[in-house]
């Protein structure tokens, strides 16, 4: 269990320094200046969070987020309030929260009759009784027609124990029973509680019950959006008071509340010491059943009398068999592979904070004490529990695992000759953008950007995940700044792809923490062959490996945790640009020693089995020394930086791998890896060495079959030799980047159209300032269109594309039973424009039937002809213009006349871009 404590603000007399002494990793609090129905504002949800993160704390629960009055009575300024509530949910997800708490207790959320109730042991705890609380009711409140909801036995017992009482104890029942909301120091008045209490006139548990579905209805769904869980407190005590229903008090109620707005975002605050009041109420089986929608845990314990009488007993003792209730806690997380949000419900008053003043049932040692107990009770469990109970959980987990891979995971699915990504069941084409390196370190700075990506017609966003920051201090991790990029993006309707920048980002070891950095020892850095020390981790280390290995294996498991059910989170690269600067190969005496020994056997034995099928670059390098399968590095590869470079891309792919599996063992996302591109004449170490680059291909696939396939980074002209490069054994095509500028709206056709990529992504998208007219907004704009047509096409031969400047001004294209001739637009000469001036063209053109045609793009001029040896010449049956809305074609304008050139050619002239379906003929 992930272990909390409550803390009511910076008033509260336990500071935070004492809750994270206690042991403690999280703080549960709320925002009790604010008053119910009003809005949490982002900047004072931070401000709470920046406190507990400067203690060495996390905030992931809140309790409460209240719910008003109005809302539960639906009067009032009720519609105003829920749609706050709405907002308060968008800026909680926005800054990092998890579990929102609530309850839908009327007037008051919490009765007791004693707050300073004398234990044997000399400690002091809450206490509930009935004739006491029926005397207040009866005789200080005077509440009208509380008479008739008693029978003569409770009237007869609440006027002994009244008559009985000092006027200190009655005086102490008046403020007991009217205690204010916990956090807000405050006390009802007996005037304040009988005008609320007439505001209910008239609401019974079915009417009360309507209007906790009504509101569950409207913000269950926009808590899932954003990635929420809310959880209600259950009554307490589960009973009906001062005449008001209770309608979260049995395992009936909770069925119900479930039932009626079924979703993962619908849960409980799973309370023992509430429900165990009732003796009713079968705790462990509630786990069982409730399993799946317990977001957060109260664990305290009551013991009650038979007259429904109780007090808050030790944690271990009272009625409530806590052993059983934290057992199936404990196998439930292992079912749901989460640990779920605990905290020591209250606390006995004890020892020095029995002189101290705190919130009943919130002194510190009290509930140290409970949360030694527990902490030290699920310890027992966990090692405890019997093989093979664990083998049977181990097998219905892996088996739900199993089947939720098969029907909901992302991952790749091979049609025809290349692979698409599959989202949701579904093939989704990425029309991405990578953020700059900085942008997503915060989310208060990206919060803006969205709209500016939305612009653009983007699906996706390529977002950096910071190794310095998930895990700032060795083995603390805090995932608030990913939980909040992932909620802002799922409540727009895009996805993201994760770049893990952990021991490298473009070779460097910039992005790892500075425990990392400053203990050179423990985690060494790689070497030049004269010794001098390098910003680049050591890929040798294993010490550097299990670092990164941990800290992934973390984050992947978070993001499984909060965003299995939605796919926000699609793919994952692992590593940034990795490669040796500025020598070909590390000179550490691991890495020296290495390069001396035999080439593994792993690596020899695939070259062997692919030994037909490698790329020339490798097989021609291997084939100097005769094809040897035996020897050191240089007895099988030969002397030279070459063979340096084969050695460090092996390191490189067997260390990225062991991080990649770490990640699939627990969420298994497609995964890849990216290269910064070696150019012409420039040797390894000139340009990153050993990285994913195409001539090394062989040596990745080989060391790391965790990877599901290679990336090139574009920042020089040559887009088609990489790509053509790329798409070399069997390895699929996805631009994670390229620079931002005017050529990528064509270049991403091509790529989708030609190589049918997976998807394309520039750099730095957010930089724009008029992104509406960016080429990428009208390239997505169409291929969003296109995207369930290119997706069905993709892989069959029925799909190509065209890249156009200045220097290749036309391509020739086949497709069944045509030619087609695809120049650029500026051929013409009709635009007036001079040649060093034209854009780059381009475009995809779709086979949909044998003499039907989707060609989509800008600046082109096709012409066809007919391949017919009967029927030797095409024209044009019908061209028109339009668009897809929702996978049907809506046409526009029929372009049979000057637009063909009176049928002699389909034209989108430079500047425009757009779709055409088009009919061909064929004819003698």
């Amino acid at each position: 269990m992930e272990q909390t404590m409550r803390w009511f603000g910076p008033g509260d007399a336990v500071p935070l320094t004492h809750i994270r002494q206690a042991g403690c990793t999280g703080v549960v609090t709320a925002l009790h200046h604010i008053p119910p129905g009003e809005v949490w504002p982002v900047t004072d949800i931070m401000a709470r969070r920046q406190l507990i993160e400067a203690a060495g704390m996390t905030w992931t629960v809140v309790e409460s987020l209240p719910v008003s009055e109005d809302i539960k009575r639906q009067s009032g300024d009720y519609r105003r309030h829920i749609e706050n509530y709405k907002e308060s949910l968008h800026n909680l997800a926005t800054c990092g929260l998890k579990v929102i708490t609530y309850n839908f207790m009327p007037v008051l959320d919490w009765v007791r009759t004693d707050i300073d109730y004398h234990m044997e042991d000399g400690s002091r705890a809450l206490y509930f009784d009935k004739a006491a609380f029926a005397a207040f009711d009866l005789f200080q409140l005077q509440r009208p027609g509380a008479v008739e909801e008693y029978d003569q036995a409770a009237i007869a017992a609440a006027h002994e124990r009244y008559t009985a009482m000092t006027t200190s104890e009655k005086e102490a029942l008046y403020n007991n029973a009217l205690l204010g909301l916990p956090g807000t120091g405050g006390q009802f008045t007996a005037e304040e509680v009988i005008a609320a209490l007439h505001t209910y006139a008239g609401i019974n548990a079915q009417i009360l019950r309507r209007h906790l579905y009504a509101f569950l209805q409207e913000v269950v769904p926009v808590a899932a959006s954003v990635g929420l869980q809310l959880a209600i407190h259950p009554d307490d005590p589960p009973f009906p008071v001062l005449g008001l229903p209770r309608i979260v008090s049995t395992a009936d109620d909770i069925a119900k509340l479930l039932a009626a707005v079924p979703s993962p975002a619908n849960g409980l605050c799973f309370c023992t010491g509430s429900l165990g009041a009732r003796p009713d109420n079968d705790l462990a089986e509630m786990v069982r059943r409730f399993g799946p929608h317990i977001h957060f845990l109260h664990l305290r314990n009551t013991k009650r009398d038979t007259v429904g009488n109780f007090y808050e007993a030790d944690h271990l003792a009272g009625d409530a068999d806590m052993y059983t209730i934290v057992k199936e806690i404990v196998l439930l997380m292992r079912q749901r592979q989460v640990a779920i949000p605990m905290r020591p419900d209250h606390g006995h008053q004890m020892l020095d904070d029995l002189d101290k003043m705190t919130y009943p049932g919130y002194s510190a040692i009290g509930r140290l004490k409970g949360l030694a107990e527990l902490r030290g009770l699920e310890t027992g469990i966990l090692r405890n529990l019997s093989l093979l109970l664990l083998a049977i959980f181990t097998t219905v987990c892996m088996s739900a695992k199993a089947q939720q891979y098969a029907s909901g995971y992302p991952q790749l699915k091979r049609q025809g000759s290349t692979m698409q990504l599959f989202v949701k069941g579904a093939p989704f084409l990425v029309l991405g953008g990578e953020l700059g390196n900085s942008s997503s370190s915060s989310a208060s700075y990206m919060e803006p950007l969205w709209d500016t990506l939305q612009q653009m017609h983007l699906n996706t966003i390529l977002a950096p995940v910071y190794w310095e920051l998930v895990e700032p201090d060795e083995g603390r991790f805090d995932f608030s700044v990913v939980d909040s990029i992932i909620h802002q993006a799922r409540r727009r309707d895009m996805h993201l792809v994760l770049l893990w920048f952990g021991s490298w980002k473009n070779s460097m070891s910039c992005y790892v923490p500075s425990w990392v950095k400053t203990d050179t020892k423990r985690f060494p850095r790689a070497l030049k062959s004269d010794g001098t020390g390098q910003e680049i981790l050591s890929a040798f280390s294993e010490n550097n490996l299990l670092a990164d290995v941990k800290a992934f294996r973390a984050l992947m498991q978070h993001v499984r945790d909060i965003d299995v059910d939605y796919s926000t989170v699609i793919m994952v690269q692992v590593e940034n640009e990795i490669g040796m600067l500025p020598e070909a190969r590390e000179h550490t005496s691991s890495a020296d020693k290495a390069f001396k020994g035999q080439v593994p056997s792993a690596l020899t034995g695939y070259l062997h089995k692919h030994k037909a099928d490698l790329v020339p670059e490798l097989k021609e390098h291997w084939a100097r020394n005769g094809y040897r399968t035996k020897g050191t590095w240089e007895e099988v590869f030969g002397k030279g930086i070459e063979t340096e470079e084969l050695f460090q891309a092996w390191q490189y792919a067997q260390y990225t791998n062991t991080v990649a599996s770490a990640g699939k063992q627990v969420y298994p996302l497609p995964m890849f890896v990216n290269a910064a591109l070696n150019h012409k004449n420039v040797a390894p170490g000139q340009y990153p060495s050993g990285g994913p680059l195409p001539h090394l291909m062989d040596i990745w696939q080989a060391g790391a079959p965790a990877i599901e396939f290679l990336s090139p980074d574009f920042y020089n002209p040559r887009f088609k030799y990489y790509n053509d490069l790329y798409v070399r054994r069997d390895n699929p095509l996805f631009i994670p980047e390229i620079r931002f500028e005017p050529s990528d709206g064509v270049k991403a056709l091509y790529a989708i159209g030609h190589y049918q990529a997976i998807g394309f992504s520039p750099f730095s998208i957010e930089s724009t300032h008029r992104p509406a007219e960016e080429t990428i907004a009208a390239s997505y704009d169409l291929l969003r269109q296109l995207a369930p047509i290119i997706s069905s096409n993709s892989g069959t031969g029925n799909m190509d594309g065209v890249l156009l400047d200045t220097l290749e001004t036309r391509q020739i294209i086949s497709s069944g039973k045509y030619t087609f001739s695809v120049a650029h637009d500026g051929t013409l000469g009709w635009s007036g424009i001079p040649k060093d001036k034209w854009p780059e063209s381009g475009a995809v053109i779709i086979c949909l039937r044998e003499d039907e045609y989707i060609i989509a793009g800008t600046g082109i001029v096709l012409t066809v002809n007919s391949t017919d040896n009967e029927q030797p010449l095409a024209g044009i049956l019908e061209a028109e213009e339009g668009k897809y809305v929702q996978g049907k074609w809506l046409a526009g304008r029929r372009l049979n006349g000057d637009q063909t050139h009176q049928g002699r050619h389909i034209r989108i002239p430079m500047g425009d871009w757009g779709i055409q379906h088009v009919k061909l003929y064929r004819y003698k």
